[in-house]
């Protein structure tokens, strides 16, 4: 079955090319840049099937009979260098009409900041770090997925209806190479909003998972009894 971004990426894509005066025949191309490793979720092993389903759905139902949807795919690699080379391949030897991706934060930064200079639409069910709110800045990115800043509305939406004011964050800060970890970026908007709402300090701790030892856990845990009555975690 297509996923949400593959439905919405095919259906934006119809919308926008029915529009277009009639043409005799009309190639789209879909620029689609993902990790081929299948440990992440959003793999090019997992998304192009659902891609080809629904542009076979699009042509058996004859949505766009003159239009010719065409997928190109490029291993992103989840890589800040590797991501946006691939996304400029696409734009300059194969004249892609969108992109689909990248997904990984660090990847796609590039890739939709050269978009508007491309004006190239990028769709994405990542980029959910709150940097990416920036409609200034990121003009041309489409993000299908809630983001991290929908989910710190949704958890300070909980915490007014309860009353709650004195919050606490504890969160792995596993970086695996990157200078911020997915935790960090998770807690990020959390922690600004919460500084907003209520205009004090905000207790957090951070660790390493992989270097457990390293961390008093017992003393973590008697902090946050002491600085918060809800402690928020993420691992």
């Amino acid at each position: 079955m297509p996923t949400t971004m593959d439905l919405f990426g095919i259906t934006f894509i119809a919308t926008c090319i029915s529009v277009l005066p009639e043409v005799a025949s009309l190639d789209v191309k879909l620029g689609v840049i993902l990790p081929e490793d299948t440990i992440y979720e959003w793999s090019l092993k997992r998304v192009i099937p659902a891609i080809d389903i629904a542009i076979e759905s699009i042509q058996t139902r004859r949505l766009l009979p003159n239009v010719r949807l065409i997928a190109l795919t490029n291993d992103s690699m989840c890589s800040e260098t590797i991501g946006p080379l691939r996304a400029i391949d696409l734009y300059m030897h194969h004249n892609v009409n969108v992109f689909f991706g990248p997904v990984c934060a660090y990847a796609i930064a590039p890739v939709a900041r050269f978009s508007p200079y491309w004006n190239v639409p990028v769709l994405s069910a990542g980029a959910l770090v709150a940097a990416f709110d920036n409609k200034t800045e990121f003009k041309l990115l489409t993000r299908v997925h809630g983001s991290n800043s929908n989910a710190a509305d949704f958890f300070l939406d909980i915490a007014q209806n309860f009353n709650w004011t004195t919050l606490g964050l504890i969160y792995n800060d596993n970086r695996s190479g990157k200078d911020k970890s997915l935790c960090y970026f998770r807690m990020e908007p959390i922690f600004f909003k919460i500084q907003a709402m209520y205009k004090k300090e905000t207790w957090y701790r951070s660790f390493d998972e992989v270097e457990p030892t390293t961390y008093d856990f017992e003393k973590i845990l008697r902090e946050a009894s002491l600085n918060s009555r809800i402690t928020l975690f993420s691992l």
